[in-house]
């Protein structure tokens, strides 16, 4: 009886591991998918910033004949779509861009949307109410319509045939108001991640300069830093009783062999007391100008070494 199963057991085992590829074939097929519409999605956003933060209105478009080339960051084809843009909502375009480029970045990092229904439908409508909002503001600068667009125009001109004139600004106002919370619901962010990012950008930027290290010469050394011992073992002194500077003011350098070694404590002593005297004048040059010959000066030789009687030669 036992051996008449096996073959099914078997069976069943390779259809479990068959079913099992078939779901990771089709969770990373949808994974794909996912990735790639977010990364589509979100990259058609950043362009459409990047053609609205470039828009000159001397640009070709829908509404300007021009022969020259387009300054846009995206040609001519980045200066008909900002056109668009700021001609239907004037700058609550800001707010059409903003909803699909987080999706676009969610979805590009595997995570989802939640209340996604809603959220598609607070997109448009934020939009509208804040460009109807905008249609008060002057526009800042030059703009195929007013800070609202066709949307915005199109809200106070009506409101202007009223002849209740505070209509015609508390209708815009409010409009306003409602479509900020609708446009930030409608990017799917949670006000306490934007509050923290916003709170962790300046210490992000402390760390990263922190990060960053001056070059060598811009630091600066202290004085009375304490030197280890070993540093001066091999060094070689200026003898205060030989010969001065030849009548020149310089020093020459000193070849004298050391007879002896100081402590640690003696050498922090004279490194004080070296630090403390006024550092010699710049060796002199060789005299190229035309005219008479001129000797070198003697300050440009050295001191001769000088052989004592306790000096002993090597091998």
């Amino acid at each position: 009886m036992i051996g008449a199963y096996q073959p099914r057991s078997r069976r069943s085992q390779m259809a479990d591991r068959l079913e099992d590829w078939r779901r990771a074939l089709v969770h990373a097929l949808n994974t794909a998918v996912l990735r790639g519409a977010g990364a589509a999605l979100f990259l058609a956003s950043v362009a459409g910033f990047a053609a609205l933060l470039s828009y000159s209105a001397n640009d070709a478009s829908l509404n300007n004949a021009s022969s020259g080339e387009a300054s846009n960051l995206l040609g001519g084809l980045g200066a008909t779509a900002a056109d668009l843009l700021l001609q239907t909502f004037g700058l609550a375009a800001v707010a059409a861009l903003l909803p699909p480029c987080v999706w676009g970045a969610r979805a590009l990092l595997g995570r989802g949307i939640t209340n996604a229904v809603w959220r598609a439908v607070a997109w448009p409508t934020g939009a509208v109410l804040m460009a109807a909002g905008f249609g008060l503001i002057p526009a800042p600068f030059t703009l195929p319509a007013r800070s609202g667009g066709l949307i915005g125009e199109a809200l106070v001109g009506i409101l202007g045939h009223l002849r209740v004139h505070w209509i015609g600004i508390v209708i815009p106002l409010a409009a306003l108001l409602v479509s900020l919370p609708l446009a930030f619901f409608a990017t799917g962010l949670r006000f306490r991640h934007v509050v923290n990012a916003a709170t962790r950008t300046p210490a992000l930027v402390a760390r990263t300069a922190s990060w960053i290290r001056m070059p060598a010469f811009f630091t600066r050394h202290d004085k009375d830093e304490v030197v280890d011992d070993e540093e001066y073992e091999d060094t070689e002194e200026y003898d205060d009783d030989e010969e001065g500077d030849y009548g020149l003011g310089v020093k020459p350098e000193p070849v004298a062999a050391r007879t002896g070694k100081a402590s640690g404590r003696v050498r922090r002593e004279e490194n004080r007391k070296a630090a403390a005297k006024p550092k010699p004048p710049r060796q002199p040059a060789f005299n190229l100008a035309s005219g008479e010959y001129q000797l070198p000066a003697l300050g440009l030789l050295a001191e001769p070494v000088r052989l004592h009687d306790a000096t002993s030669l090597s091998d």
